[in-house]
């Protein structure tokens, strides 16, 4: 949850200090985290074990821990009164004067946060409760969609429209599973690895359900390797994977270029990779990162899907990563094999 505070705030999930919306943060302290200054990370470190009161930096500030909900951040940057009445205090005082604030507005800001904070976090289990009411529905709408798209085209009636109707369901389907699983990430810890999931075969039906996709950019779709490796696993969920990869290999993929899916065993390893050109920049180390985006900020996605992946394939025991060499970008996901293969 992001931090909406009056004052300046230091987030230990991030490292990153963001101005209040009264109190901006000081070129001081910017400059200490910017350049990693080894006594402002020890003392945002000792932060986040600390009590819930006031904390002097080293340098003379105001710190004040606040916990909001699975986030926890750090009021800090200001001269609360009453003081500590430290020499270093009171030149940050005479030095950034803006900063100088009272301690009970402090205390007001912290207990508005962890009211909204609670207030958020019982709406979001609210959601919880009532979304897969209403995915159980939506599912049901899908299904009178995809039957009768069937019926039309054993018929012959508009059989190519009908096939693009056909697979917006398809589609619908997936993305149903990707909202569920978001909506439960806990449940990947408790994953049954029982059912055999043929990848190849996976491949070659998610190259199906997104040509439509495809088609629109345009780009194509290859799959190509071993065709007998086989995994253990969720195929309610591994799919997510695949859908996910795909999804941004086709967003972001170069006009009319090619997006291949090669799958291949390594040792007792099954390997998937879904390799595409872009031209747009990625972090391959931090874009599996929850909120991480890459592209244009209009189409850019919620920085939630590779974040998904990730927690799927090491659900499966597997590793994901992400390479690039000058504009192709390589999705490798490393999976145990069944050991039947």
């Amino acid at each position: 949850m992001s931090i909406l505070s009056v004052f300046p705030t230091y987030s230990l999930a991030t490292g990153e200090l963001e101005s209040g919306a009264l109190v901006e943060a000081c070129k001081f302290c910017a400059d200490r985290i910017a350049k990693a200054d080894v006594n402002c990370l020890a003392h945002y470190e000792r932060m986040s074990k600390a009590l819930p009161t006031f904390h002097m930096c080293p340098y003379g500030f105001t710190s004040y821990p606040v916990k909001l909900g699975a986030d926890a951040s750090v009021i800090t940057g200001v001269v609360a009164t009453p003081r500590f009445k430290s020499p270093n205090e009171t030149e940050r005082a005479k030095q950034f004067p803006t900063t100088r604030v009272a301690r009970t507005a402090i205390l007001k800001q912290v207990s508005f946060l962890e009211n909204l904070a609670a207030s958020i976090e019982s709406l979001e289990d609210e959601a919880r409760t009532r979304l897969p009411q209403a995915l159980h529905e939506l599912r049901k709408l899908n299904a009178i969609v995809k039957q009768n798209a069937e019926v039309m085209e054993q018929t012959g009636v508009n059989s190519s429209e009908v096939k693009n109707i056909s697979g917006a369901s398809e589609l619908m389907t997936n993305i149903f599973e990707v909202i569920e699983a978001l909506a439960n990430l806990d449940g990947l810890k408790h994953l049954k690895l029982d059912e055999h999931i043929a990848v190849y075969d996976l491949a070659f039906k998610a190259k199906k359900i997104y040509q439509i996709r495809a088609k629109e950019r345009p780009v194509h779709i290859h799959v190509a390797g071993n065709r007998g490796v086989s995994i253990l696993g969720s195929r309610k969920t591994f799919p997510i994977v695949l859908t996910v990869l795909l999804e941004n290999a086709i967003r972001y993929a170069l006009v009319d270029s090619t997006i291949d899916l090669d799958i291949s065993r390594d040792s007792d390893r099954c390997v998937l990779e879904v390799r595409n050109r872009s031209d747009l920049p990625i972090d391959p180390e931090q874009c599996f990162e929850k909120g991480a985006r890459f592209g244009p900020k209009l189409e850019d996605g919620s920085g939630l899907g590779l974040y998904l992946a990730r927690e799927v394939v090491h659900a499966h025991r597997g590793k994901i990563e992400c390479l690039v060499e000058h504009e192709v970008i390589t999705m490798r996901v490393s999976v145990p094999v069944h050991m039947s293969c």
